[in-house]
């Protein structure tokens, strides 16, 4: 999402994640629009097939993770550079943008609010101003660890991979279920790289600099064991829900690590397929890098052109059912957002930052 991708080696499969991750990412914050429908129907096929898409969406964070590891985690860099080219261009589109949708809120108040920038500023040290952009605390917070993180994804072998990815699922995944199972709080039991900031981009380093051949057995076996994760922590989530009478999302992230996993490498493969048979035009590609240069721009003003492309959702859902309203809109929000971003590009300074 965040780190462009450089044209003399650039990967469209990397593209697609992003523009893939980004629409996740927008369908995430739909609500009962779109994310959370099935939480307002009493359809139980429509209750399974909404949750197994609300938990499905759970893959976007950690796809731009992958996507960010796969990008930075091979570049040799020293700390100043890294802080110099990265962290502060981020520390400062983090200011800039938190100051915007700071504008944006006291406009669209109804209260008689008072712009205060001091105060401003130091809310931003507690807390995003929008809860979104705790992606660009989070992302900072992996870039400062690169010199450290780099060292560990050039040395990772595919036995390694294979040891981090199931010590993720079993900590991550198994052993809160193992905790229902035995009626406890948790299993007091961690590793210090099950975070955002370090798994993922460890695991999307491997995944990029390496391309194991599967069988098509084993092709089949991931993309049925993907199904069932996503099924199954939709089953969880509609059982705490009648269990406890309160929609949780205790249980929407079951397996996601597995399934973002499968995600990337498919698509890596999928990609890779149709450039080495020379199935994608010159213009389709030239559209989707275009497409994916503006997915951070997006990200950052989601909320400000959801505002102007709202209207279009609330007259599609008079005539169709609401997900296909959403998913049409947010396809539309993209759209718009890759005209006003692509214009922004054009200002000299925020080039740089978008």
């Amino acid at each position: 999402m965040i780190e462009s991708i450089q044209n003399n080696n650039r990967k469209l499969y990397l593209d697609v994640l992003r523009i893939f991750a980004i629409f996740l990412v927008l369908f995430t914050h739909t609500g009962i629009e779109g994310a959370k429908l099935y939480t307002i129907t009493e359809n139980v096929i429509l209750q399974i097939m909404y949750a197994m898409l609300d938990c499905f969406r759970t893959i976007n964070n950690p796809l731009l993770f992958m996507i960010s590891g796969a990008l930075l985690l091979g570049k040799e860099e020293n700390i100043d550079t890294i802080w110099r080219k990265r962290v502060i261009r981020f520390l400062v589109c983090l200011l800039l943008f938190s100051y915007i949708q700071a504008i944006w809120n006291y406009f669209c108040s109804s209260d008689e609010a008072i712009f205060d920038i001091w105060e401003i500023f130091k809310n931003l040290l507690v807390s995003p101003i929008r809860l979104q952009y705790w992606y660009l605390y989070s992302y900072i917070s992996f870039l400062v660890m690169i010199p450290f993180l780099s060292g560990i994804a050039k040395q990772m072998d595919n036995s390694q991979f294979r040891y981090l990815l199931i010590l993720a699922i079993v900590t991550i995944d198994l052993f809160p279920l193992a905790s229902l199972k035995l009626g406890i709080a948790k299993i007091n039991f961690s590793i210090f790289l099950n975070s955002y900031t370090t798994l993922y981009p460890l695991l999307g380093y491997y995944l990029d600099n390496h391309s194991d051949k599967l069988t098509k057995k084993q092709y089949i076996l991931i993309t049925v064991l993907t199904i069932w994760s996503i099924w199954f922590s939709a089953y969880m989530t509609i059982w705490n829900y009648r269990k406890f009478g309160n929609w949780e999302e205790k249980y929407i992230t079951l397996f996601d690590t597995f399934v973002a996993v499968t995600v990337f490498f498919l698509v890596k493969k999928f990609i890779l397929y149709l450039e080495q048979n020379r199935k994608l035009k010159y213009r389709i590609v030239q559209f989707i890098e275009f497409v994916s240069s503006t997915t951070f721009g997006i990200y950052l003003l989601e909320n400000i052109l959801e505002a102007f492309t709202r209207p279009i959702f609330i007259l599609l859902s008079n005539y169709m059912p609401l997900i296909f309203a959403c998913g049409i809109w947010l396809i539309a929000t993209m759209f718009f957002g890759n005209i006003v971003v692509g214009l922004m590009k054009k200002v000299p300074g925020l080039k740089k930052l978008l």
